[in-house]
């Protein structure tokens, strides 16, 4: 069985800052670690009447992202969430929260850092939605649960080493998106070389982010068979690429995993429960079979997309519009 290996990197950005004043004076200095020019997202705060400080949220991606502000050192102002309590940022800017100058106290300091993830940690991922086949209706395809590489070495999987899902396919097959979303990422060029490839880390793939903060990737994709782009809104049963990973043991594959931001357990083994989330895998519901669970093997079925599944996400404008187009009622 082949498994590709994706890094999905979520806390990209880290940023500190001090700040100290007091009554008589204000002697400001400020420690930043650098911000990369055009940066995704970043965390300033301007200076406005009466010693107040307004922290500005600028969010340069086309998802919601989730900050988290820590004060480090706060002395002499009230005003913000506890630590560990993210502010959901859209894009564009906004305010996140002021710090304000507390009556009576002689002493105003305030240090700071702030991290942030891609998506909306408030956000509850919806287990039981119902996924369309990323291949055409019509087309009767096998499916099976992917392993990892240590599961696939050790030939003995638990359920901790149970990967996303794995659709058998033929070289040059049309991919469809599962749910509606916004394209996040887009690698190409990237397939893997050679023949009998059993494992590669690095494959093409297309990242879709879900309105419920759920993030799907497609991998083993063609060269140059990559039909979106960041920032694209797709539709389900819309076309985003072709089938590729011809060149691999076990034929052409289709890889799609499913993440999202969900309770932290101990097996998280993190050290700093940031709201106590973890980026874990879910086994989505597809439409005409449930929750795939075999590994070896794999079980077929036959694939459909009927217009109340693909349809569920839409807006009326949406629904009107994609009706018009496919020459429906």
């Amino acid at each position: 069985m082949s498994q590709t290996k994706q890094t999905d990197t979520f806390e990209n950005l880290k940023s500190k800052r001090t700040m100290k004043c007091n009554r008589l004076a204000l002697c400001a200095y400020c420690f930043l670690l650098a911000l990369p020019l055009g940066a995704q997202v970043n965390v300033r705060y301007e200076k406005k009447e009466k010693g107040v400080y307004e922290f500005i949220g600028e969010n340069n991606l086309n998802i919601p992202v989730s900050v988290f502000v820590r004060f480090t050192d706060l002395q002499g102002f009230t005003g913000y969430l506890p630590s560990g309590r993210p502010y959901v940022l859209n894009s564009g800017s906004k305010t996140l929260f002021r710090l304000t100058p507390r009556q009576g106290s002689n002493n105003y300091v305030f240090r700071y850092n702030y991290s942030w993830r891609k998506g909306d940690f408030t956000e509850k991922p919806d287990t039981a939605f119902v996924y369309l086949p990323p291949v055409r209706p019509g087309k009767t395809v096998v499916v099976q649960r992917g392993v990892t590489l240590k599961g696939f070495i050790d030939r003995k999987v638990e359920e901790k080493e149970k990967a996303g899902l794995s659709f058998h396919t033929e070289e040059g097959d049309t991919i469809y998106a599962m749910r509606k979303g916004v394209v996040t990422d887009v690698v190409d060029h990237k397939a893997s070389k050679g023949k009998g490839v059993i494992y590669n880390d690095t494959e093409n793939y297309v990242r879709i982010y879900h309105e419920d903060n759920t993030f799907m990737t497609y991998s083993l994709l063609q060269n140059d068979g990559i039909f979106v782009q960041p920032g694209e809104t797709v539709l389900p049963g819309q076309p985003i690429g072709l089938a590729g990973g011809t060149n691999y043991r076990s034929g052409s594959r289709l890889h799609v995993s499913l993440y999202g931001w969900l309770p932290a357990t101990e097996e998280d083994n993190i050290k700093d429960l940031v709201y106590h989330r973890a980026y874990r895998l879910i086994n989505p519901y597809l439409y005409g079979f449930g929750k795939v669970d075999v590994i070896k093997g794999g079980v077929s079925f036959p694939c459909e997309h009927p217009l109340d599944i693909i349809t569920q996400e839409m807006s009326k404008r949406e629904i009107k519009k994609y009706k018009k187009e496919h020459g429906l009622r």
